[in-house]
């Protein structure tokens, strides 16, 4: 026998067709569309988790405080129970509001996270140009909020060797 017969050819390599591009292409964008609507989710719970814990210490504080009232006869003391009080509802809001926009910058860092993995996914001219475009409608004219836009991270969103200048 020869030892050519012996051989076993490589089969040649596929090539990707349309259709495996395609459907990589709508894996991709699906799986960002779940990130994203997840990161949403979560921040949702989060924030209603928030305002449910705060209500629910602002009616415990209160109740305290109406029982205090009740056993209140000095004018100084009913002053005393408002200063309190105000004090407590000041401290509570500044709380609540920092806890929500920590909430609110967490859920826009994942999903900013989720845009820059996908363009690293791509590595295509097509999320640089999608985000290219959504970055250049963003001139608003309105200093403050360009200077905003064109902030580094955006700039390194698009990457080095983009053109996008907003101005």
């Amino acid at each position: 026998m020869a030892a050519s017969n012996n051989k076993r050819t490589a089969a040649p390599a596929r090539m990707p067709s349309d259709l495996d591009n395609w459907s990589q292409s709508a894996k991709t964008q699906m799986e960002f569309g779940l990130r994203v609507m997840l990161a949403m989710l979560r921040s949702a719970e989060e924030m209603r988790k928030l305002d449910f814990d705060s209500v629910h210490l602002a009616r415990l504080r209160h109740e305290e405080l109406q029982q205090r009232l009740r056993d209140t006869t000095d004018p100084s003391q009913l002053v005393a129970l408002q200063s309190d009080l105000l004090r407590f509802d000041a401290a509570s809001a500044t709380r609540f509001w920092q806890e929500l926009f920590d909430v609110g910058v967490r859920m826009n860092t994942e999903m900013l996270k989720c845009v820059t993995d996908v363009a690293d996914i791509e590595r295509g001219d097509f999320v640089k140009s999608m985000f290219e475009t959504m970055v250049s409608s963003m001139h608003t004219g309105i200093r403050p909020l360009d200077d905003l836009f064109n902030a580094h991270l955006n700039r390194d969103l698009v990457g080095a060797g983009s053109q996008v200048a907003v101005h």
